[in-house]
């Protein structure tokens, strides 16, 4: 049997290019973007998460509710919050 013994990859959650001009601008403008649909989305009273503010909606322009959906990509494995040997 081998002698296993864990040990610190040394990657942290951001690794793969956060930092990156692209990725700020990039970012810059989904967040424009993501305040223009807030408008649209369900939002929750500041202290008080259990009273929801729904979206004024317009029927006249055809205006539809927005609900965000994300996918996290992130995965962890058993163990990474153990101490490295």
């Amino acid at each position: 049997m081998q002698n296993l013994r864990p040990e610190k990859d040394g990657q942290d959650i951001y690794y793969n290019g956060h930092e990156w001009e692209d990725i700020i601008a990039y970012r810059q403008i989904f967040a424009t973007k993501m305040m223009q649909y807030a408008h649209f989305m369900k939002s929750f009273e500041p202290g008080n998460e259990e009273l929801i503010i729904l979206p004024i909606l317009d029927p006249l322009i055809d205006s539809t509710e927005h609900v965000l959906v994300t996918h996290d990509e992130t995965y962890f494995y058993a163990f990474d919050d153990q101490p490295s040997v």
